[in-house]
């Protein structure tokens, strides 16, 4: 039995509160966490029988889907979901990428995949591609907000009519109604309310100290790919248990309590300099969405995007450092552009 629907992103837009939301329908059949099963290098490593194996449970629901929400941004999974499952049905959350930016940036530091480092430097490391050699997945911070781009991938294998699209901003604004978008678009029962239409997953943590203390579970957790670009839950010993319970007793007795930074409000030059990235992508979802900048920027970053050129070339996303041509990082740094 194959899934007839997926979340395939944004990463850090709400896709784990789909999910939740979805799961608890009692017309929906969903496996627990995320499956990489369609990207590399899972895809030729992984039986198609033991990806099946995962729906098993399945038998009697209408809708049987799965979540990873890095599928979006992999070239290489639009071209071989369509393959397998050229019917399913896609769902897609899109967030202002400036902001989906700094939650996935925290989130790489818990994960491992970035040192700890104050968001102004470590975010400048990465554009600059100072981090690509020794962190090779900091890359994804900045290119999985190119959302066109990964759309257009989509869109050439898929019909639009397999394709929803929401937004992050409607979500916060009004959780039920997204989710009942989505049960309409999957044919299920728009009645029902979800429990944990109130629920926070994923909840992203600011605090460096925190974050420091917290990765120290990580090689007691996972196991880390010789590239350190993948991980995997590891069979912890007795002494990996109790690491992984001292260190989430203090952090649920003690930081949790004293370490509950804010949000870090980026400078404005850092800002400009991700706007500049962003702004072509963003300007063209709008041909995709009709949707465009009301849908995913602040109103801060409607300025920003608006007080610059029109006359901009799209960025090739690919090239190891991250800016607009015939201009330095130390220009873009410095907001003199």
């Amino acid at each position: 039995m194959l899934p007839n629907f997926l979340i395939i992103g944004a990463q850090k837009s709400a896709s784990t509160f789909i999910q939740l939301c979805l799961a608890e329908h009692p017309e929906v059949f969903m496996p627990s966490g995320e499956i990489p099963y369609f990207e590399d290098p899972d895809y030729s490593k992984t039986e198609r029988e033991k990806f099946e194996r995962l729906f098993h449970g399945a038998q009697g629901k209408k809708a049987i889907g799965m979540k990873r929400p890095n599928y979006l941004a992999k070239s290489e999974c639009p071209g071989r979901i369509h393959e397998v499952i050229p019917k399913v049905k896609l769902i897609v959350v899109l967030r202002d990428p400036i902001e989906r930016a700094i939650s996935a940036y925290f989130h790489y530091i818990r994960e491992g995949f970035i040192p700890p480092c104050p968001i102004e430097e470590g975010m400048i490391k990465i554009l600059d591609g100072k981090y690509r050699q020794k962190w090779p997945r900091s890359r994804e911070i900045v290119e999985f907000g190119f959302y066109y781009q990964h759309l257009k991938r989509y869109f050439a294998v898929f019909d639009e009519e397999q394709v929803c699209i929401l937004f992050h901003k409607d979500i916060l604004q009004n959780r039920l109604k997204q989710i009942q978008k989505i049960y309409q678009f999957l044919g299920i029962d728009v009645s029902y309310i979800p429990q944990q239409l109130d629920s926070r997953p994923q909840a992203a943590l600011y605090s460096l100290w925190r974050l420091w203390i917290l990765r120290l579970r990580n090689n007691s957790l996972y196991i880390y790919s010789r590239e350190r670009t993948r991980l995997y839950f590891k069979e912890q010993s007795s002494l990996d248990k109790m690491i992984c319970f001292a260190i989430n007793g203090i952090d649920s007795l003690f930081l949790s309590r004293l370490l509950c930074a804010k949000r870090p409000n980026i400078s404005e030059s850092l800002r400009r300099r991700l706007s500049l990235l962003y702004k072509h992508d963003i300007r063209d979802i709008g041909k995709l969405t009709g949707e465009g900048l009301r849908a995913l920027k602040t109103d801060e970053n409607r300025l920003l995007l608006n007080n610059y050129p029109q006359d901009w070339e799209a960025y090739n996303i690919f090239e190891p450092v991250f800016q607009p041509k015939n201009s330095s990082p130390e220009e873009l740094y410095q907001g003199l552009i």
